[in-house]
């Protein structure tokens, strides 16, 4: 009962009073001509950022591994690793080691094949392998 009176309470507080405030993060300011076309401009306070090569990987395989065109890739790369390794086709954790660290060049190198075979790969699978 409560709990229920707190988050009624909070409810309460939130629509009376954030519906006042104006919204931070990107700003709303933009370039117009004078015709009323927008002009595309970079945001302003941007700046680069370097990532280093695990961070990349792990970005790349976060990509590859939350896609569903890969996904008969990652079934077909582990079906691989157990024929390449047989002896350690019953550990799960060292084929998901194995995968991690060898996946990005596998389906690098399986989508290159399958382009030089003029098999029908799609744009997006071509870009992210």
């Amino acid at each position: 009962m409560v709990e229920s009176y707190v988050a009624e309470e909070a409810v309460e507080f939130c629509a009376d009073n954030l519906s006042r405030v104006d919204p931070i993060g990107v700003p709303v300011a933009r370039n117009m001509t004078s015709d009323g076309l927008e002009i595309e401009r970079p945001l302003p306070g941007g700046y680069v950022v370097a990532v280093d090569r695990e961070e990349f990987e792990q970005a790349h395989r976060y990509v590859l591994e939350n896609s569903s065109e890969v996904e008969p890739y990652i079934v077909e790369h582990m079906a691989w690793l157990k024929v390449q390794y047989p002896r350690q086709e019953k550990s799960p954790k060292w084929l998901q080691v194995e995968h991690n660290r060898t996946f990005i060049d596998w389906i690098h190198y399986k989508v290159a094949d399958e382009l030089n075979l003029k098999r029908n790969i799609s744009n997006t699978l071509e870009w992210i392998a």
